[in-house]
C-alpha cells in the first residue's frame, strides 16, 4: 500500500489542506485509492475560499480515487454550504482534544492510572527519541504492521511513507514529529504526528508492545502519547488531537485508552464524498463477495 502527502492551498492564502493519498500499485490502485484530508482546512478560510479549495482538490487527485474524506478536528458550521455544494455528506464522529500548551495542565488532566503508567515507564528505563534512525523507523513499522494486521484490520501505508515522514519532519519541510520509545536497546513503541504550526499536533499512527511489556511495568503506547503531548507544547502548539473517538453510542476499542489522557470531547464529524461512484460501488461489491464466499472458508 503506497501513500503520499499533498498540500492544497487557497488562492488568496486563507488556508490549506493536508491530504493523504493512499492506495495500491498497478491494477490494484483502481480499487484501493482514497484521499483523506486530516483535520479539515488549516487556517480559517471563508466559505468562498474553501469552495475554491475543494474545486482545486478535486482537480489534483487521481480520477480513480474511490472517495474523499475530511476528518474534521473542530465543528465548522460555516463550511457546510460549500461541502454540500460539492456533494459531501456529514457523519457524526467523536474526538478528544487535549491542551498541550502547559505541561502541568496536561499532566493534571490525565487519570491517576495514566500518570502512574508514565512514571513507572520512566522509572523502568524507557526513553524516547524524536530523531529516529532508519532502522528504528523500520522496527516501529513492524510493530504497527502487526497491530493493523491482527487488530485494526485496515490498510496501512508501506514503509516508504514512514521513512519519508521522518525525513521531512526532521529537516523541517513537513511540520510534525516522529517519536519512538526505546527499552533495553529495542524499539518498543512510537507515534507519528503531523502538525498545524502554532495550533495542533495530531495523532496519526501509534503502536506499542504494551501487552507484552506490562508485566515489567512499562507502557510504550502511553509513554509515546504523553511524549507527543509534551512535544506539542515544545513545538508551540496549544492542542493535541487524538484524531477520533468513534461513533456516538457505539463501542470503540481504544476510546477508554485515549479518554484517560483527559481533555475536551467534541463531535466534529466527517465529511465524505464518493469521488468515482462506478469504481466505489464495484469495489464495495467485490469486497462483500470476498467476505461472503472466501472468508467463511478460511
Amino acid at each position: 500500500m503506497g501513500s503520499r502527502i499533498i498540500q492544497v492551498h487557497a488562492a488568496n492564502g486563507q488556508g490549506s489542506l493536508l491530504v493523504q493519498l493512499s492506495g495500491g500499485k498497478g491494477l490494484s490502485r483502481f480499487f484501493t485509492t482514497k484521499a483523506v484530508v486530516w483535520h479539515g482546512p488549516a487556517g480559517a478560510p471563508m466559505p468562498e475560499a474553501f469552495d475554491d479549495m475543494l474545486t482545486r482538490l478535486h482537480e489534483v487527485i487521481p480520477w480513480y480515487t474511490l472517495f474523499v474524506q475530511f476528518r474534521m478536528a473542530e465543528e465548522r458550521p460555516e463550511l457546510e454550504r460549500p461541502f454540500r455544494a460539492h456533494g459531501y455528506r456529514h457523519a457524526d464522529r467523536l474526538n478528544l482534544l487535549t491542551p498541550a500548551g502547559d505541561t502541568q495542565t496536561a499532566w493534571d488532566q490525565m487519570s491517576p492510572s495514566r500518570r502512574r503508567e508514565v512514571r513507572r515507564s520512566q522509572q523502568g528505563g524507557m526513553t524516547t527519541s524524536n530523531r529516529p534512525t532508519d532502522e528504528q523507523v523500520s522496527a516501529f513499522y513492524e510493530l504497527l504492521r502487526h497491530r493493523y494486521r491482527h487488530r485494526v484490520r485496515k490498510p496501512l501505508p508501506d514503509l516508504s511513507f514512514f521513512r519519508s515522514f521522518n525525513t521531512m519532519t526532521s529537516d523541517g519541510s513537513l511540520p510534525g514529529c516522529f517519536i519512538v520509545c526505546l527499552w533495553q536497546g529495542k524499539v518498543v513503541g512510537g507515534i507519528v504526528c503531523p502538525m498545524t504550526p502554532g495550533e495542533t499536533l495530531y495523532e496519526l499512527y501509534v503502536a506499542g508492545a504494551d501487552q507484552e511489556l506490562s508485566k515489567y511495568h512499562v507502557y510504550p503506547s502511553v509513554m509515546a502519547t504523553w511524549t507527543a503531548i509534551t512535544e506539542a507544547g515544545r513545538l508551540g502548539c496549544h492542542t493535541f488531537d487524538f484524531m477520533g473517538m468513534g461513533v456516538p453510542g457505539k463501542p470503540y476499542g481504544v476510546r477508554d485508552f485515549k479518554a484517560r489522557f483527559g481533555g475536551r470531547w467534541v463531535n466534529p464529524g466527517r465529511w465524505n464524498k464518493i469521488y468515482n461512484p462506478f469504481l466505489y460501488h464495484l469495489t464495495e461489491l467485490l469486497y462483500n463477495l470476498h467476505h461472503w464466499l472466501i472468508v467463511p472458508w478460511k
